[in-house]
């Protein structure tokens, strides 16, 4: 959504451009991107919400930015990078997570060829060596339009042979599908998948699902999280399970066979393009090319600066609101959404947003060792657990610093407060604080989407900033 932002397909081209650079050089060629999904209808409950991970909500641009990516990847790369857009025919519309079960959209064909497909159409039809996607991953999603009749039993579009062969019959996509385009399934283990298959969560019938998802469509089947549950043993043993089942298969049954076949030469043509002659050296990467990695923070950090936006008043309204900056003598209190998270379970935990780093920033760039505006000593940082706490329990109490304010400045991410209750401090206190907000400047930086505060919330800001 920041490269959204800018409104810049150069600036799409540039972000592929370095992934597929830094994938190149560590050995990485296929990429699970980009996100082709278009954010039509925000969904800031947090059941089905796409996050940042959208370009944005105008068809028309997920698909130019789409397109401009993957060129971008594919040039960094050299080639030797694939990728894979994702979800077809489009998550936007959808009103739950796959985490939780299978979403219903209720949308005819001719609506979903207004805002869904249009950009899979984009990234299918362009020139086939530098823009055009090299796969899709299909969506675990029922589509009225495409399925008719929904019913609980009604498969996904990504295990319902019909409903995704109509959506390859679309005519934008019949000819990127012909030379060879091919299709991934999403994750087989996530829960829409167990609870379809056993809304008790009884059984994994994980050579069915394979099956069911293989002969729907999907060339590659990504079996991951691949069992009821967190065991790696089971999973792999499941993994190896249906591998020699569709071993198996494939001697004894003809139409399997020839079903087989045509997704392998689908693979093959896509491997062959990026390991030219199917040479392992042209596969993996290179000591020489590590040099790549990490080179282009600069100008991420430029193409972050662009795609802040204004979100609330207009810049003519901002410069009569907050006409100067704060002076030295003016208190500044900062709130920052510090939730952590890991990268695997025995990863050591790090701060989404460090809980200090608001505050250091300001002092770095306009402290005593800088221009000398803001005093040290008139900057506090807390956390929104902190703020949470003391509006539910008035522990810690953090009155006096609330009341002595000039500035309050939060640092936000999204609201999700059934996993995550602080998130609900910002809302809470523009609902519950009223003592001086109208003499104090109120600044809202929102880190993630930015559709979580809603219009009366907005109202009693001073300003409001998306940073993506």
């Amino acid at each position: 959504m920041g490269v959204g932002a800018t409104w810049n397909e150069t600036n799409a081209e540039t972000v592929g451009n370095i992934v597929g650079r830094e994938l190149r050089a560590v050995g990485l060629n296929l990429l699970l991107g980009p996100s082709l999904d278009v954010l039509h209808a925000p969904s800031p409950s947090g059941r089905a919400d796409l996050g940042t991970r959208s370009f944005g909500g105008d068809p028309f641009w997920v698909g130019e930015m789409g397109r401009a990516y993957i060129r971008g990847v594919r040039s960094g790369s050299e080639g030797r990078v694939a990728t894979v857009g994702k979800y077809l025919p489009g998550l936007g519309a959808s009103d739950r997570s796959p985490e939780e079960e299978i979403a219903t959209v209720d949308k005819s064909l001719q609506e979903l060829r207004l805002i869904e497909l249009p950009p899979f159409f984009a990234v299918t039809s362009g020139d086939p060596l530098s823009d055009t996607v090299d796969a899709l991953m299909t969506a675990h999603i029922r589509y009225r339009g495409f399925q008719g009749n929904i019913r609980y039993v009604t498969p996904p579009i990504s295990l319902h042979p019909q409903g995704l062969q109509e959506i390859l019959a679309q005519s934008e996509l019949v000819p990127w599908r012909t030379a060879g385009g091919l299709l991934v399934s999403d994750s087989l283990g996530v829960p829409a998948v167990q609870r379809y298959y056993s809304p008790e969560l009884q059984a994994f019938p994980h050579r069915q699902i394979a099956l069911d998802a293989f002969l729907a469509g999907n060339d590659l089947l990504n079996l991951s999280h691949f069992a009821l549950n967190g065991s790696w043993e089971d999973r792999l043993r499941n993994m190896e399970d249906t591998i020699l089942f569709f071993q198996d298969r494939y001697a004894e049954d003809d139409n399997f066979r020839m079903r087989v076949d045509q997704a392998v030469r689908r693979i093959l043509a896509l491997k062959g393009r990026i390991c030219p002659e199917f040479a392992l050296e042209q596969c993996v990467g290179q000591e020489a090319w590590l040099t790549d990695v990490g080179r282009g923070r600069s100008t991420i950090a430029q193409l972050a600066q662009d795609a802040v936006t204004l979100l609330y008043p207009s810049s003519a309204e901002l410069a009569l609101r907050l006409p100067r900056p704060p002076r030295a003598d003016e208190n500044v209190v900062i709130f920052t959404d510090a939730r952590e998270a890991q990268d695997c379970e025995s990863c050591a935990p790090f701060y989404l947003l460090d809980p200090q780093v608001l505050r250091d920033t300001i002092l770095r760039t306009y402290g005593p060792g800088a221009t000398g505006q803001i005093s040290p000593s008139r900057v506090t940082a807390f956390t929104f657990s902190q703020l949470y706490s003391f509006l539910q329990t008035g522990t810690p109490d953090l009155e006096l610093f609330l009341r002595d304010a000039d500035w309050m400045i939060f640092a936000m991410l999204d609201y999700a407060p059934d996993d995550h209750p602080s998130s609900a401090a910002l809302k809470q206190f523009l609902r519950s604080w009223t003592t001086s907000l109208e003499t104090q400047n109120v600044v809202v930086l929102a880190f993630e989407a930015p559709y979580y505060l809603d219009t009366t919330e907005v109202s009693k800001l001073t300003a409001y900033y998306g940073l993506y």
